[in-house]
C-alpha cells in the first residue's frame, strides 16, 4: 500500500517544466581535437551546449518536410546551428574570415521524435571538422558566437564562448 500511494504522488505531483519555445542555450564545454600528424584525417573543434525549448520542435531530419522549403538546400534555414569564429588580436576579437567553402553552421538532427509538443532540455554535442583551418590557428585564443533556430525559425539566445586557446 505505501509503495502503490509513493508512485502515485510522485505522478500526481510532477509538474512539466515551463520553458519558452524560443530556444535557449548555454556554454558546457569546447575541444580542440587535432588529427595526428601527417594523417589525412581532419582536425575537430568539438563543442558541447545546453539547451531547453517549451515545445521540443528543435532539430532537423536529413529527409522529408526537413528538406523542403523553408529548409531546403538554397535557403539560410537549411541549417540550425550558426556559428561565428572570432580569434584574439592585439586583445580584441576580430573575425575569422574563413577560407572559400568553409562553413562552420550546420544542422543537427530532430531532438524529440514526436510531432507533438514537449518542454525538453538537452546536451548538443557538434563536431566542426576542417583539413587546416584549425590547424592554421594553433596557439590562437578564439571565442565562438553561438545560436540555434527550432523549426518555428525562432532563433535562441546568442551565445559568446569563453575565451580557448587552440593547443595540439
Amino acid at each position: 500500500m505505501c509503495i502503490g500511494f509513493s508512485l502515485f504522488g510522485m505522478v500526481s505531483c510532477f509538474t512539466p517544466p515551463n520553458f519558452s519555445t524560443t530556444p535557449e542555450i548555454d556554454f558546457k564545454d569546447l575541444q580542440y581535437k587535432p588529427a595526428a600528424p601527417n594523417s589525412r584525417d581532419s582536425d575537430t573543434l568539438q563543442l558541447q551546449i545546453y539547451w531547453k525549448d517549451g515545445d521540443g520542435d528543435l532539430g532537423l531530419s536529413p529527409t522529408g518536410t526537413d528538406t523542403l522549403p523553408p529548409f531546403d538546400r538554397t535557403s539560410p534555414n537549411r541549417h540550425n546551428i550558426f556559428i561565428t569564429m572570432f580569434r584574439k588580436v592585439n586583445n580584441e576579437f576580430v573575425q575569422v574570415q574563413l577560407p572559400s567553402g568553409v562553413m562552420l553552421n550546420g544542422r543537427f538532427p530532430r531532438v524529440h521524435a514526436s510531432e507533438d509538443p514537449a518542454a525538453l532540455r538537452g546536451e548538443i554535442l557538434y563536431n566542426m571538422i576542417s583539413f587546416a583551418l584549425f590547424r592554421d590557428l594553433e596557439g590562437e585564443t578564439i571565442k565562438l558566437h553561438i545560436q540555434i533556430q527550432d523549426r518555428a525559425l525562432n532563433k535562441s539566445n546568442l551565445l559568446v564562448t569563453p575565451e580557448y586557446r587552440i593547443t595540439p
